[in-house]
């Protein structure tokens, strides 16, 4: 909630427009972030032992090489396979988005599919 007062108004005189000129640090390509992709992820866990695959979904953000820099499990139902889908983002690398030249972070709901058999090594 935001409570305002005006008691007054004024015009603000000559206006110097070079405090709209860009300096040069503020020029340049800069860091930009996009609305969320979406994507899954396979892997296999010896814990699923039944054919049905299990899902967890991870929100992450990359940075422009693709490296996770922050993740978490939007599901805890089963601590164990959140833990191992955290631990499976997070020592992933998923490279620099395709086609840009501009460095882009990138905020990812990540969907891993945990199946039936041994870990991938």
């Amino acid at each position: 909630m935001v409570q305002v007062q005006l008691d007054s108004l004024q015009d603000s005189g000559a206006v110097d427009s070079s405090s709209f000129t860009p300096t040069a640090e503020m020029q340049g390509p800069g860091v930009v972030i996009r609305g969320p992709l979406r994507f899954r992820q396979f892997t296999t866990n010896p814990q699923v032992t039944s054919g049905t695959i299990q899902p967890v979904i991870v929100h992450a953000l990359l940075d422009i090489t693709g490296k996770v820099l922050e993740a978490e499990s939007l599901q805890t139902a089963d601590a164990s396979l959140s833990d191992a889908a955290l631990q499976l983002v997070r020592t992933s690398n998923y490279g620099p988005p395709p086609g840009r030249g501009v460095p882009v972070q990138r905020e990812v709901f990540i969907n891993v599919q945990f199946g039936p058999g041994q870990p991938a090594n």
